[in-house]
């Protein structure tokens, strides 16, 4: 689908289907399957069940 924009020339607009979402939740679960048990321990960027609060609290506990 093609919106206006202000100069007058069409722009295509980015809605994702429901197969584009599932599509790319099934590639998370694969890549996420295959690196997981590559990364170290202590990191927590953008992982699964990790939060910054965890990362936190082991610099904290590192430190203490």
């Amino acid at each position: 689908m093609w919106i206006p924009k202000a100069d007058g020339s069409p722009r295509p607009i980015g809605i994702t289907s429901i197969e584009d979402k599932i599509v790319q939740q099934a590639v998370v679960w694969v890549l996420e399957a295959i690196y997981e048990q590559d990364f170290l321990g202590f990191s927590y960027g953008f992982r699964p069940n990790r939060s910054q609060h965890q990362a936190l609290d082991a610099v904290y506990m590192a430190i203490v």
